[in-house]
């Protein structure tokens, strides 16, 4: 069992998740951008430059899993050399691709590393960004962090180890073409990237 924070109804409760099959994106459906990815067993490690960051905009690392689903749950385990912002991002194929929603753990979305005691959740409507920022327990470096975004209609439940945070939204029931893990620099280390899909 698991407490969950509603951010739109601001109140507690406890939710189950059942269990179910999950399933590993194929080598086909995996892409990087802006890093250097090595492999070690499972363990992929994409690295980057706090130099590289400035160059390109203050954007960093990604890695990106072209899934499509409407509802589902996107999982990985990460963990970062430095404790900075990490961030998940859900597509949408708009032609192009838009973000449908982000999440910034350990920050905001304002650039560079800062308020690492925060979590925000960044949803999108007529292209107008709808920021949702609340107060987060720091995923500190070094440690491997379970990490997952499940959908279900209008509503996703953001889940890193024991914190969770469920925000519900229009826009979310939309068909997701593709998630993404992504960070400033460094090194950051994921393993075990599934999808659970009904």
């Amino acid at each position: 069992m698991k407490t969950i924070i509603i951010i739109s109804l601001s109140s507690f409760f406890i939710l189950l998740f059942p269990a179910t099959d999950a399933a590993e994106p194929a080598a086909s459906q995996t892409k990087s951008v802006r890093g250097i990815v090595t492999m070690k067993g499972s363990i992929r490690s994409v690295t980057g430059t706090q130099e590289q960051y400035h160059k390109k905009k203050e954007y960093g690392p990604f890695s990106f899993y072209s899934v499509p689903f409407y509802d589902g749950t996107f999982q990985c385990d990460w963990k970062h050399e430095s404790t900075q912002k990490v961030i998940l991002v859900f597509d949408v194929d708009t032609k192009p691709i838009k973000h449908l929603l982000e999440v910034y753990i350990n920050g905001r979305p304002s650039k560079g590393n800062v308020d690492i005691d925060k979590i925000s959740l960044v949803t999108y409507d007529q292209q107008k960004p709808k920021v949702v920022t609340e107060t987060f327990t720091t995923a500190r470096s070094g440690v491997w962090h379970d990490t997952r975004g499940a959908f279900k209609g209008d509503t996703v439940t953001v889940s890193i180890g024991d914190q969770e945070f469920q925000l519900t939204h229009q826009s979310l029931s939309q068909h997701k073409v593709r998630c993404g893990i992504g960070h400033c620099w460094g090194t950051l280390q994921t393993k075990d990237v599934r999808f659970q899909l009904p």
